[in-house]
């Protein structure tokens, strides 16, 4: 079996290629960001174990934008806007706010799906720092940035939703 491997130490000195070609450090903040997306998509993976339909098939659909997302940021002359999916999930915020009576802050945690929802949520919440800068250089990232200021309170919403389903 003819198989390619992934080990190239392209990187072991501590630069890697992005999707354009630049040659850029493993710390610059175009790395951060897509680390922070990355980590973020594997999070949600092990998130979406702990829900049912709908939300399984939400957050299904959440990693998939990230995707689009990342590539957004990391092929810059291949954009598309986010308009799309920011009505998208500003829909689904609508819906979720409806069903919910906040009265306070919330102590993240009070069952585990939540937990893995409010985890998510504070890596949005990180990976909407990084982007900043790469902000002010490209606007054309605001987009992305709305979206996911968005999917932060999406997925507070989600994580509240469950608790008062009293999903484990």
């Amino acid at each position: 079996m003819n198989s390619v491997s992934i080990v190239t130490r392209n990187g072991d000195g501590g630069i890697t290629k992005t999707l354009d070609g630049r040659v850029v450090r493993k710390d610059d903040p175009l790395l951060e960001f897509l680390g922070t997306l990355d980590e973020l998509n594997s999070f949600l993976g092990l998130a979406k174990h702990q829900l049912e339909a709908p939300e399984k098939e939400v957050v299904e659909k959440i990693q998939e934008i990230l995707f689009k997302l990342g590539a957004r940021a990391g092929y810059p002359e291949h954009y598309a806007d986010m308009d799309e999916e920011i009505e998208w999930i500003e829909r689904h915020i609508a819906s979720l706010e409806t069903g919910i009576e906040l009265k306070g802050f919330v102590i993240p945690g009070a069952t585990e799906a939540s937990a893995f929802l409010d985890v998510c949520r504070t890596i949005v919440r990180r990976a909407e720092r990084r982007i900043i800068p790469l902000l002010r250089n490209d606007e054309r990232l605001l987009n992305s940035q709305i979206f996911l200021n968005r999917l932060s309170d999406f997925l507070f919403l989600m994580a509240r939703t469950v608790e008062s389903k009293g999903r484990m």
